[in-house]
C-alpha cells in the first residue's frame, strides 16, 4: 500500500465519522454552486432589460460567478488547512449570504458582474471545505460513500434550481432571487454554527503562515496519483458539461422537442444520475473505489463511442436517449470515486487537495462550454464527439498516472 504524505500519529487515531445532520448540512454546502448559477437562469433577460444593457454583457454575471467559485476553492482549501475548518467556512457562508443581498442591490450590470463573482468566490470556500471535512472524518470505502450522497444533492439541485428560479420571477423581479439565496446562506449559517464542529486537529494544521501553504500547494501538486484521480474526475465532468452546454439545442432546435418534452428528458437523466450515485454508496462496501473508477471511465467511453455510432447510423432519438443515459450515469462512479482516492493519503493537507480537485473541475468545464460551438455551431455530433473525447481523456489520465 502506498504509503500516506502526511499522516500523524494524530491523523491516523480513528476518525468519528459523519453523522447523519453534518450529513445534511455538508449536502447543502455542496448546492451552492448549482443554486448561485442554475436558479438565476431564468432571470437574465429580465435583468439585461432591467439594467438597459445587452444579454452578452448580463451573460458575463455567469462567467464572473464560475470564476468566483473556482478562485474560492483554490484559497479557501489551503487557508482551511492552516486556521482549521470552521473559521473560514463560517466566514464563507456567512459572507455568501451578504454578497448575495448585496447582489439584489446592484445598480449597474458592472456592479453585479463585480457582486457575483464575490458571491461565488465566498460560496467556492464553503464548497471546498466541506469536501475536506468528509476526509477529516472519514476515509476509504466511506469516504466514497459520503461522496457518492453529496454528488445525489449536487445532482439534484441543477434541475431543481431553475424550476425554483422560474417560479421566483413569476411573482418577484430579479433581485428577489438573490434575496432568497441570501436567506438560504443565512439558514446555512446557522446550521453550520449549529451542527458542524471543528474537524481538523490543531497539532495537524499548517503553522507557517502563507509562505508554508504555498509550499504545501506546490508538494501536493506534483503529486502524480493525485493529479491522476483529481482530472480523471475533470474529465468526467467536462463530458456533463458538454452534455449542459448542448442538450437543450440538440433536443428543441434539432429534433424538434417541445421546451416540455425537453424538460422530461432533463429529468429523467438527472433521476438516473441520482439513482446511480445511491448504488454507487452501496457498491463500495464490497467493491474497491478503485474497481468502481475503472468501471465507470469504460462506461463512460463506451457510451459516448455508442451515442456516435447511433448517430452515425441516423437511429434519431430512440439511439440517441438510451446511448447519452448510458454515458451520463458513469459520472457518478468516477467522480465521488476519484475524489476519494485522492484525498486519501491526505491529512494536514486535505483541504488543499480538495481546492485542486474543484479547480480542476470548473477549468475543464469552463473550456468544455465554449469548445461545445466550435465548428459550425452546436450540433448532435458536437455533444456525442465533446463526450467521447472527455471519456477518452479520462481514461488514458487514470491508466498512465494512476496505479493499477
Amino acid at each position: 500500500m502506498r504509503p500516506t504524505v502526511s499522516e500523524t500519529p494524530a491523523a491516523a487515531r480513528t476518525r468519528p465519522g459523519i453523522t447523519v445532520p453534518m450529513l445534511l448540512v455538508l449536502g447543502g454546502l455542496s448546492a451552492v454552486p448549482p443554486l448561485s448559477f442554475d436558479m438565476y437562469l431564468p432571470a437574465l433577460p429580465e435583468v439585461a432589460k432591467n439594467l438597459g444593457v445587452p444579454e452578452a454583457q448580463i451573460q458575463l454575471t455567469l462567467s464572473a460567478c464560475l470564476l468566483g467559485l473556482a478562485f474560492g476553492q483554490l484559497f479557501g482549501g489551503p487557508i482551511s488547512d492552516s486556521l482549521g475548518r470552521r473559521r473560514p467556512l463560517l466566514v464563507g457562508v456567512g459572507g455568501y449570504a451578504i454578497a448575495s443581498l448585496a447582489c439584489a442591490f446592484a445598480p449597474t450590470a458592472s456592479a453585479l458582474v463585480v457582486l457575483r463573482f464575490g458571491q461565488g468566490l465566498l460560496g467556492g470556500v464553503a464548497v471546498v471545505i466541506a469536501r475536506a471535512i468528509v476526509r477529516d472524518r472519514e476515509e476509504g470505502a466511506a469516504a466514497a460513500r459520503v461522496f457518492s450522497l453529496l454528488a445525489i444533492v449536487s445532482g439534484i439541485a441543477p434541475v431543481v434550481a431553475p424550476l425554483i428560479g422560474g417560479l421566483l420571477i413569476n411573482v418577484t423581479s430579479w433581485r428577489g432571487i438573490f434575496v432568497v439565496l441570501s436567506l438560504l446562506g443565512a439558514v446555512g449559517l446557522l446550521a453550520v454554527t449549529g451542527v458542524l464542529p471543528e474537524t481538523l486537529r490543531r497539532e495537524d494544521r499548517h503553522v507557517g503562515g502563507v509562505r508554508e501553504t504555498w509550499v504545501v500547494t506546490k508538494r501536493v501538486g506534483r503529486d502524480r496519483r493525485l493529479i491522476g484521480f483529481a482530472m480523471t474526475a475533470a474529465f468526467a465532468a467536462g463530458g456533463l458539461f458538454f452534455y449542459l452546454s448542448c442538450s437543450s439545442f440538440v433536443f428543441q432546435d434539432i429534433y424538434g422537442l417541445t421546451a416540455a418534452e425537453y424538460s422530461v428528458i432533463f429529468a429523467v437523466n438527472a433521476v438516473g444520475l441520482m439513482l446511480i450515485g445511491l448504488a454507487n454508496a452501496r457498491l463500495v462496501r464490497r467493491h474497491e473505489p478503485a474497481t468502481m473508477l475503472r468501471v465507470g471511465v469504460i462506461q463512460a467511453v463506451v457510451g459516448a463511442l455508442a451515442m456516435c455510432v447511433a448517430l452515425w447510423l441516423d437511429l434519431g432519438l430512440p439511439g440517441l436517449i438510451p446511448t447519452l443515459l448510458l454515458s451520463l450515469l458513469s459520472l457518478p462512479l468516477i467522480v465521488p470515486n476519484a475524489t476519494a482516492l485522492a484525498l486519501a493519503p491526505f491529512g494536514r493537507e486535505a483541504g488543499t487537495v480538495s481546492a485542486l480537485i474543484g479547480v480542476s473541475q470548473f477549468a475543464v468545464g469552463a473550456l468544455a462550454s465554449p469548445l461545445a460551438g466550435v465548428g459550425g455551431g452546436v450540433t448532435q455530433f458536437s455533444m456525442a464527439f465533446g463526450m467521447l473525447i472527455m471519456g477518452v481523456l479520462a481514461l488514458v489520465t487514470r491508466k498512465a498516472l494512476v496505479p493499477a
